[in-house]
């Protein structure tokens, strides 16, 4: 079955989504720089909490929360915000959406 999404496009700029849940294991996977700015700023998966950490190459990363998983409140669309949050660019889903 053909892919809904567009292959990857080097340079773009990753965004990951963490929940509550799998907020470490995603921490684990970005630079430790990222990682420290998106705990300085209080970011642990929260609904619609958004990290946009400045940079080049691997040091510049989009995270964003989508809540607690499974939970009633949890939106399919959030990702969609993203488009009125972030500045132009290209950007790529580095992870899968789990909430």
């Amino acid at each position: 079955m053909a892919s809904l999404f567009a292959k990857s496009v080097g340079g773009a700029t990753p965004v990951y989504f963490a929940t509550a849940e799998t907020w470490p294991a995603v921490r684990a996977r970005l630079p430790d720089t990222v990682g420290t700015m998106a705990d300085v700023s209080g970011f642990s998966g929260q609904s619609g909490r958004h990290v946009l950490a400045p940079g080049t190459g691997k040091s510049k990363v989009v995270i964003l929360g989508l809540g607690e998983a499974g939970s009633a409140k949890s939106d399919p669309f959030l990702a969609g915000k993203l488009v009125g949050l972030l500045p132009p660019g290209v950007y790529e889903f580095a992870n899968e959406p789990q909430g």
